[in-house]
C-alpha cells in the first residue's frame, strides 16, 4: 500500500471536514485499500471490477443500495 496515495489523502481532507459530509463516502478501489480506506471512515468499499460489465453491475447495486439509504442531518 501507498501511504501517499491521492485517493487517500481525498479521504483525510473529507474526514477534516467530516461534520459538513451528509453523504455516504463510497470508495471504489484496488483490494489492496480496503483496510485503509475504512480506517480513513469511508461507509462503503467497492473493489475495482476487472471488466466493463462487472462494473455496470456494482455501479447498479451500489445505486440500489444508495436508494434505500436514510441519512440523519444531526437534527
Amino acid at each position: 500500500m501507498i501511504e501517499d496515495d491521492p485517493g487517500h489523502q481525498r479521504l483525510v481532507e473529507i474526514n477534516l471536514c467530516r461534520a459538513n459530509v451528509t453523504n455516504p463516502i463510497v470508495v471504489l478501489k484496488d483490494a489492496q485499500s480496503v483496510t485503509r480506506c475504512y480506517e480513513l471512515e469511508c461507509n462503503i468499499f467497492i473493489t475495482k471490477p476487472i471488466d466493463y460489465q462487472q462494473f455496470r453491475k456494482v455501479i447498479h447495486k451500489l445505486g440500489s443500495l444508495l436508494s434505500c439509504v436514510t441519512l440523519s442531518n444531526g437534527d
